[in-house]
């Protein structure tokens, strides 16, 4: 009996099969046709990838993310209840934490740049509470507290990205410096006078920074080469 060795461009392994179809994603295999080779002289060892490895990486994500969130918004809440007691906008950093854990499983999609669909709800998310903050007639808890917060999350979530994704790094760090470029407007709005808490302006500035030393010590020239292919500079 005779097998053929073929290829899943998608997943990046080499499957000992007979099947068009790759067994780990269903997309079609590649390569091999007519290659029927004989069985003795090879092992009988598919390439698949460690899956053990890769999902121990993506549930420790999820714990970080976790302790992350809950850390959030016990803080949120504290803020909340020593500074603005009659105004409980702790419940909507709440709410957004709920409303990214929902979206987590689309963003974990296979094929989905993270960092990007970070980054995106990241402006979503500062773009609705702002809007929700002038609609209940602006009080500021918006940019001095919900803005900073929001903001520390994406950064801290794309450099968790680039972290765990060492080997596709450079299609992250592009968004994880534009987040960490984002990550100074609190303090912008500070010094203007818009916002008023120094506490969250030096938590997501001091993140902000500590991510961007990171990634130029760590890949100073694919940051340079991912901005020249993007902006065609």
């Amino acid at each position: 009996m005779g097998w053929i060795m073929r290829v899943c461009n998608a997943c990046h392994v080499s499957v000992r099969t007979g099947a068009d179809y790759c067994p780990l994603c269903g997309n079609v295999l590649e390569g091999g046709q007519g290659e029927v080779q004989d069985e003795v002289s090879v092992p009988a060892v598919n390439h698949y990838p460690d899956l053990t490895s890769q999902m121990k990486q993506y549930n420790f994500f999820r714990r970080i993310l976790l302790f992350i969130t809950i850390f959030g918004c016990l803080f949120s809440a504290l803020v909340n209840v020593l500074v603005t007691p009659g105004i409980w906008w702790s419940l909507i950093v709440l709410a957004v934490a709920i409303y990214c854990w929902a979206l987590l499983p689309a963003l974990l999609r296979k094929g989905t740049n993270y960092a990007r669909q970070i980054v995106f709800q990241v402006v979503l998310t500062c773009a609705i509470v702002i809007a929700a903050d002038f609609i209940t007639g602006y009080r500021g808890w918006s940019v001095s507290y919900v803005l900073p917060g929001v903001l520390s999350a994406g950064i801290v979530a794309t450099g968790l990205m680039a972290i765990f994704n060492r080997t596709r790094w450079s299609q992250y760090v592009f968004y994880q410096v534009i987040v960490c470029v984002f990550g100074f407007a609190p303090l912008v709005l500070y010094l203007t006078g818009i916002a008023h808490s120094l506490v969250m302006v030096l938590v997501t500035v001091g993140l902000a920074m500590a991510s961007l030393l990171l990634a130029v010590i760590f890949g100073d020239r694919t940051i340079k080469n991912e901005f020249i292919k993007r902006f065609h500079v």
